[in-house]
């Protein structure tokens, strides 16, 4: 159906596209869902993102697996749906392919739509959901640019929706507040995501990286590096702290004795962070 669908001429798949993404609408519950981490490349430089702050900018020491590797490994994914995330998931080469190919119905992609947007969904043969993100503090990224990337989207038939355009509230970024009223006077809403962690940790300090303490940690979520293993969480798949590893099979994940809290990535933000001398979350 899919090689069938590619093979449409475009004026036809645009015609068709809106009944396309009402057959194809999610229905999964978002924190179920598997994080894929294809590649920790970006194409910005962020200052508060913890992918290449302090480690190596490339690659962070990880080897690209090959797309066949991956369609087998997230193959063996539980659940009918796949989150891919970075870094900016698009600089994979091979991603297209492992999106066209894997078993998962649902494929949902985080993106900064800060590159060539068209070139990149016109090798997709199926549709998929679209989280995008504005980061006015990298050079040539504009309200413009990206008000014009997601109207692409927004007509594109290999794109269900594009649920989402978020900011951070960080001081490189500016005041949003003009740049908001920008995207709503054109029909779309932007989401300004406050500096705001680990939810029971109530601590901007568990990402300065200033003082570590020791902690029972809990994050359910499964996250997959660049390696293909699971992580328990993003900090150390980043930094490749081998002790974060988790049996890729492993229903539940238990608590786990933490010394790093405080090198944590703002991506942890659902981790649950219990002190070291009370009982551990079950």
């Amino acid at each position: 159906m899919q090689r069938l669908w590619s093979r449409l001429p475009r004026r036809l798949r645009r015609a068709a596209s809106p009944v396309v993404r009402l057959l194809a609408q999610d229905h999964v519950p978002h924190a179920s869902i598997p994080r894929v981490y294809t590649t920790l490349q970006c194409n910005l430089k962020c200052p508060f993102c913890s992918d290449g702050l302090d480690y190596d900018k490339s690659h962070m020491g990880y080897r690209p697996l090959p797309p066949e590797r991956w369609i087998g490994i997230i193959d063996a994914l539980p659940g009918p749906a796949v989150i891919f995330t970075g870094g900016e998931p698009t600089l994979y080469q091979g991603l297209p392919e492992v999106i066209n190919k894997i078993r998962q119905p649902t494929v949902m992609l985080y993106t900064n739509l800060s590159y060539n947007v068209a070139k990149f969904f016109d090798r997709l043969e199926r549709p998929i959901t679209v989280f995008a993100s504005f980061h006015p503090n990298n050079k040539g990224v504009t309200a413009e640019r990206i008000l014009a990337n997601v109207r692409l989207l927004q007509a594109h038939p290999m794109v269900k929706a594009v649920v989402n355009l978020h900011s951070i509230n960080h001081p490189s970024n500016g005041d949003l507040e003009e740049a908001k009223r920008f995207f709503e006077s054109n029909g779309i809403r932007l989401d300004i995501h406050q500096d705001q962690f680990l939810n029971n940790s109530n601590s901007p300090a568990a990402c300065d990286g200033k003082s570590l303490q020791t902690v029972h940690c809990s994050y359910d979520r499964i996250i997959l590096g660049p390696d293909g293993q699971r992580w328990i969480c993003v900090s150390k798949m980043i930094r490749n702290v081998r002790d974060g590893l988790v049996p890729i099979g492993q229903r539940t994940v238990p608590a786990m004795v933490c010394h790093e809290f405080g090198r944590c990535s703002p991506c942890d933000e659902v981790a649950t962070i219990t002190p070291m001398g009370t009982a551990a979350p079950v």
